[in-house]
């Protein structure tokens, strides 16, 4: 039988705030943040390699997962990142009827839980098949700061 009591960092503060730490208590410790964004491919088909641009994550962002789900039929795959590492935040499997079921693409950063030196502007490589003009690709990315 378990006999201790542990108390987190936010826990601790937002139950003892005083005016000394009432500004701790917006401190990220514990605070998850999402980056959400939706993209409409548009004009004209998103061919197979094209790079879908989510969001911009800040500097000292630890990534702990991705979420994507389009409307799309087709078996759509691809890789998340960012310059210099496009698969940083992963890799998805088929993209295809994910939004209609409520299925969404799961994918594990491969960078683990590193911190990123600067703002990162993430997008999402395309690969096994183009989406068409009039799908749409909806992404989650949960992090905290460091």
């Amino acid at each position: 039988m378990a006999t201790a009591t542990v108390y987190g960092a936010n826990y601790s503060v937002a139950a003892n705030v005083t005016p000394s730490t009432a500004l701790e208590a917006c401190k990220w410790q514990g605070k998850e943040r999402v980056l959400a964004d939706t993209t409409t491919i548009g004009l004209a088909a998103a061919d197979a390699g094209s790079l879908l641009y989510i969001g911009i994550l800040p500097a000292g962002a630890v990534v702990s997962d991705v979420q994507v789900v389009s409307n799309t039929t087709a078996a759509v795959t691809g890789t998340v990142g960012y310059s210099g590492d496009a698969d940083a935040l992963g890799t998805l499997t088929t993209l295809a009827n994910s939004l209609t079921t409520a299925q969404p693409v799961s994918c594990l950063p491969t960078i683990g839980e590193t911190p990123t030196t600067e703002d990162k502007k993430i997008y999402i490589t395309t690969a096994g098949a183009a989406l068409s003009a009039s799908e749409i690709v909806r992404t989650r990315i949960r992090y905290v700061l460091e």
